[in-house]
């Protein structure tokens, strides 16, 4: 997972990887401003590593959020995070299928 070479290699403990210039830090200083996006539809075989990718991030105020594009994918995760001894809340975009269009 490309993301664990970016924690691992120390980039967000040192810093290096951020998501404010020092221009709009003021903006965000009480906000996590450090994520990570996992731009892939979650699969039951990825949360176990997610899980511990996010609680890395927290370390460092940081988020990781996900990708979802099924209702199945909600479900098991809530029943992954029931069976976890400190279940959390994960922050996901939501992949919208909006059909075809055309333009003129």
């Amino acid at each position: 997972m490309e993301a664990w070479g970016v924690v691992q290699g120390g980039l967000v403990a040192d810093g290096t990887v951020k998501d404010v210039s020092p221009e709009t830090y003021e903006l965000f200083r009480f906000s996590p401003v450090l994520q990570l996006l996992y731009g892939l539809p979650v699969g039951l075989n990825k949360l176990d590593d997610l899980s511990t990718l996010h609680a890395e991030m927290s370390k460092y105020g940081g988020t990781v959020r996900i990708l979802l594009d099924n209702l199945d994918q909600v479900k098991f995760l809530e029943e992954y995070e029931k069976a976890q001894e400190h279940p959390k809340k994960w922050s996901a975009f939501i992949k919208i299928n909006g059909g075809l269009m055309y333009v003129l």
